[in-house]
């Protein structure tokens, strides 16, 4: 992605609603993505292994945002190899 930058905040406000959420809100000429998780479900490297999934499609569709989220072919070799 042009002029991404891609920084990892990680913090602990004990209580998370949802087995998993994902907030997304514009920031000027950005966006700030917030991930929470329940920690008993899901292990830190699942969840990075998400949003590095999820970099790719946003990569993906700057490329040519005429592309179909449905023409994306998530399913990698390292995507199956590493879990």
């Amino acid at each position: 992605m042009v002029d991404c930058n891609v920084l990892p905040v990680y913090f602990n406000i004990g209580i998370e609603k949802f087995d998993l959420s994902l907030v997304v809100r514009e920031l000027g000429k950005g966006l700030r993505l917030e991930l929470g998780y329940n920690v008993d479900l899901f292990e830190v490297p699942i969840i990075e292994h998400m949003l590095d999934q999820f970099k790719l499609i946003l990569d993906w569709m700057t490329l040519d945002p005429k592309n179909g989220i449905y023409e994306f072919d998530l399913i990698t070799n390292l995507s199956v190899s590493r879990f």
